[in-house]
């Protein structure tokens, strides 16, 4: 599995790090292993991968790898993981001749040594590559984002295809999304990544604080740059003087959030390893709501019928599943037109994050007829 595997300095999964913070390669590079931040899902997703990984070598269901290994895999572990094979499963219908590769090499060295990551998973043939990549978080990731750019580009070079089409497939932000890619692109990919590449390398390379290069950064907590940009507030003379100056003063905010969630992460990691910060404890959370066991249906019923009470009053009446769960049982399309769909709360983020533009006119209309 991919955790054994060598990192490389300059890989795929940190490139949208050390593309926007060439200082922080150096930085990275001092901070032992043990003391490297350890993030929120990060074993959820490294099993998630395994699971996905073993299936495709195998052509197994998702759930067969929990009935196989006993490994803790939920059913909305299951389900997720299904989507990705599914996905991939799907494009192999209509290229029946391309090879799978998984959890391939991914080497872009002809541009800088040692630069190289691993991707999922690789359809090849004569004129195309489809490279996949899971994704278990709730961060969207673009499909062009620097990490799949890396890879279409290794596909590209390594391949000599036409065209490269890449694939996220994350089931909490977003589904299936796809981007194709074409020479000249790629062209332009490559002198871009060679620049970044050659800006690690400095001695003094730039350290540049913001996101997302610091949100999963090993060299975070002692980065004085990174402390800087978050613990020196701004004025509120400052933050009220112009459009401009919020703006600035949200990048700040939003940096200062993710690391201190970045804090709390780590300071909960060592907590569970025996660790725990000076004056504080781990305690066990409020227990969930009360389940029935698997026996409870029949032990009740016979309770009921002993004291003279009607068994049926003890049963929920019947109500229609979820419109997701009917369509899996009756197919796409069979909840059109017999649902409604509550409309999302406004929310406040960058120009160029996708979503349809929210209207205070149209708010108002609504609310006063």
């Amino acid at each position: 599995m991919t955790d054994a595997r060598a990192h490389a300095a300059l890989s795929a999964s940190t490139a949208p790090r050390w593309i926007r913070c060439p200082g922080s390669v150096r930085m990275a590079a001092q901070v032992a292993k043990e003391r490297r931040p350890v993030h929120e899902f990060t074993e959820r997703g490294t099993r998630r991968h395994a699971a996905a990984e073993w299936c495709l070598e195998h052509q197994q269901h998702a759930s067969t790898w929990r009935d196989r290994f006993g490994a803790s895999l939920s059913e909305e572990g299951i389900e997720a993981v299904q989507s990705y094979l599914d996905t991939i499963g799907a494009d192999q219908e209509t290229m029946p001749h391309a090879e799978l590769l998984i959890e391939c090499k991914a080497d872009l060295s002809f541009i800088a040594p040692g630069m190289y990551s691993y991707a999922d998973a690789i359809l090849v043939t004569d004129t195309t590559a489809i490279v996949y990549d899971y994704k278990d978080g709730r961060v969207p990731v673009a499909p062009d984002s620097h990490q799949l750019t890396f890879y279409a580009l290794h596909c590209w070079h390594a391949y000599d295809v036409e065209r490269v089409e890449v694939v996220i497939v994350q089931p909490h932000a977003g589904g299936v999304k796809r981007k194709t890619f074409h020479g000249d692109a790629l062209e332009a990919a490559a002198v871009m990544f060679e620049r970044a590449a050659k800006a690690t390398q400095a001695l003094d390379a730039e350290i540049r604080p913001g996101l997302p290069q610091c949100r999963y950064c090993p060299a975070a907590f002692g980065c004085s740059a990174l402390h800087s940009a978050v613990l020196v507030p701004p004025t509120l003379h400052q933050v009220q003087d112009s459009p401009e100056h919020m703006a600035a003063t949200l990048d700040r905010v939003e940096l200062a959030e993710a690391t201190f969630k970045q804090i709390r992460s780590q300071a909960f990691w060592d907590a569970k390893q025996g660790r725990a910060p000076t004056g504080w404890k781990l305690i066990q959370g409020r227990p969930g709501n009360r389940r029935w066991t698997p026996e409870a249906a029949a032990a009740l019923e016979a309770e009921a019928v002993r004291k003279g009470a009607d068994p049926s009053a003890l049963l929920e009446p019947a109500k229609l599943k979820s419109p997701a769960q009917v369509e899996k049982l009756l197919g796409k399309g069979a909840a059109e037109g017999l649902t409604t769909r509550p409309e999302g709360a406004p929310k406040l983020v960058r120009e160029e994050e996708p979503g349809t533009p929210y209207t205070p006119a149209a708010e108002i209309a609504k609310e006063f007829g």
